[in-house]
């Protein structure tokens, strides 16, 4: 029997700064505050983008599968 179910386990994750979950194909990076600060996605190990946020959770930089960079100012 497990110590603590899947649930528990990510309600534990989303408390611990810059910590790294993957769901679905999403890498989750967060700020010590609990904010998201970047997400990463990943289809069958192919990288498709990722996003940076900002302290608001509004997104500032995104990188596209093929390389391109796009600035939200």
């Amino acid at each position: 029997t497990p110590l603590y179910s899947s649930a528990a386990s990510d309600v534990y994750k989303r408390q611990i700064p810059y910590i790294k979950g993957k769901r679905d194909g999403v890498e989750i990076y967060y700020r010590p505050d609990a904010t998201i600060s970047e997400r990463h996605w990943w289809e069958k190990g192919i990288f498709k983008k990722a996003e940076s946020y900002d302290t608001n959770g509004k997104w500032d930089w995104r990188r596209d599968e093929d390389g391109k960079s796009y600035f939200n100012n």
